[in-house]
């Protein structure tokens, strides 16, 4: 039997090792419960502003559509 310490737990096997990654002391695995239901709600990790926002009458998920292309709108200057 191997011993190995993770994240400073104690672990015996290979489910005492995840839970001590997840930061849960595998001696008392009951009140990864109580940690688990404690966590805050997160907002997004990164919101843009000024010209990198989104315009107000679109959503962040809606995508936006390029005019068709018309030949001859265009000019290549390639000499």
């Amino acid at each position: 039997m191997s011993m190995e310490i993770v994240n400073g737990y104690v672990c015996r096997n290979c489910s005492d090792v995840e839970l001590a990654k997840k930061g849960v002391d595998p001696a008392k695995p009951e009140e990864a419960t109580k940690v688990e239901e404690a966590k805050p709600e997160r907002g997004p990790a990164v919101t843009y502003g000024g010209s990198l926002s989104p315009p107000p009458e679109l959503s962040p998920t809606q995508v936006v559509q390029a005019a068709p292309y018309v030949p001859g709108s265009t000019v290549s200057l390639k000499a």
